[in-house]
């Protein structure tokens, strides 16, 4: 079975700490993806702030009336610097992203680090080259235009 890694790093105009603030928040996720592939938090009593260790429950679509949960724990949690989340439970094989806050040259820089293995070992990268690499673009689009536009910051 076929591993993938993907490696992205985006220029936020914000501080760390505001940064770090938002992406911390379970409940922030929802922002982040497009209507069309769910996002929705399901855990009752959600918190506003991962711990080490935490798990929040998410409903994904997958495909067109294709709901399923996706499970995810946070670990590695380094304040301001970053986290860890790792599928429990979902629709890949395997999935854990690094997210991390990098300062160069005065510039805020959020990087994801993603290491997954689709579903079906059997055709996994025939999902991988004609699935999932343009719905992992579109996602990535759209978070970067919504940090864009949540984080611009004024002019003077």
């Amino acid at each position: 079975m076929a591993s993938y890694s993907i490696k992205r790093d985006h220029i936020v105009d914000t501080t760390v700490e505001e940064l770090w603030a938002f992406l911390v928040n379970p409940n922030n996720l929802q922002k982040l993806t497009p209507k069309k592939f769910g996002g929705k938090r399901l855990d009752k009593n959600a918190t506003d702030i991962m711990s080490e260790g935490s798990i929040a429950t998410y409903r994904i679509k997958v495909f067109p009336f294709i709901h399923v949960k996706w499970k995810a724990r946070f670990f590695n949690i380094i304040l301001n610097e970053s986290f860890i989340d790792e599928q429990v439970s979902g629709p890949f094989k395997s999935w854990t992203h690094k997210h991390s806050i990098l300062v160069h040259q005065g510039n805020v820089i959020m990087r994801d680090e993603i290491t997954f293995e689709p579903p079906f070992p059997w055709f996994g990268d025939y999902i991988y080259v004609t699935f999932i690499v343009g719905r992992l673009h579109k996602l990535f689009t759209y978070r970067d235009d919504y940090f864009d536009a949540h984080f611009k910051q004024s002019e003077l």
